[in-house]
């Protein structure tokens, strides 16, 4: 039959953070049986933005002190995703079209269940780029991966998608200063 795919995310306090969280989970949406995100007890507004985003699907967990600990705890919230395979995007990661459509064409035509895609994080206000040389693991079956600390460890048979295919954007601490002023011009 044919693999149902989730696309997950997680976040806290993603309007205070200036993240393109509605971005993120709307890229998602064409090419997903299901959006997934969990809130982390934001205080913000960020649940009532996910609230209006009526195609998610919004699970709830308690943000910690412990930076490392609590993104392994959510990033291990996969595994109540209902798709087999996970697509995942963090809150200030998104995907270029061309990307997020190779990788769920090769799990659903040729079967892919393990992927790396690479990514280039955008740095300080849109002034600096910053290539990864490795790839980041991005697409995996629920419950497979599991974030350490800072970092999604990929699996060693996992296929990895070129960068012919697109990139992979982390915004991170991108938008928090000038995202307004952004979306003005």
């Amino acid at each position: 039959g044919r693999v149902k795919i989730s696309g997950f995310s997680y976040v806290h306090n993603a309007i205070a953070g200036g993240y393109p969280l509605a971005e993120v989970l709307r890229a998602m949406q064409p090419f997903t049986d299901e959006v997934v995100c969990v809130d982390a007890a934001s205080t913000d507004g960020t649940r009532e933005l996910l609230d209006r985003l009526r195609f998610v699907r919004v699970l709830e967990a308690e943000w910690g002190d412990r930076a490392g600990e609590t993104l392994a705890r959510l990033h291990a919230m996969n595994e109540l995703c209902d798709g087999e395979i996970v697509v995942h995007a963090e809150a200030d990661e998104v995907w270029d079209g061309f990307l997020l459509s190779e990788a769920v064409r090769r799990v659903r035509k040729e079967g892919a269940r393990d992927l790396g895609v690479h990514r280039i994080q955008v740095e300080q206000n849109f002034q600096r780029a910053r290539w990864w040389p490795w790839p980041v693991h991005r697409v995996f079956p629920r419950g497979s991966v599991r974030k350490v600390g800072e970092t999604t460890e990929r699996h060693a048979d996992a296929g990895v998608l070129g960068p012919e295919h697109g990139l992979l954007w982390d915004c991170t601490n991108c938008f928090r200063d000038c995202w307004l002023d952004r979306l003005r011009q």
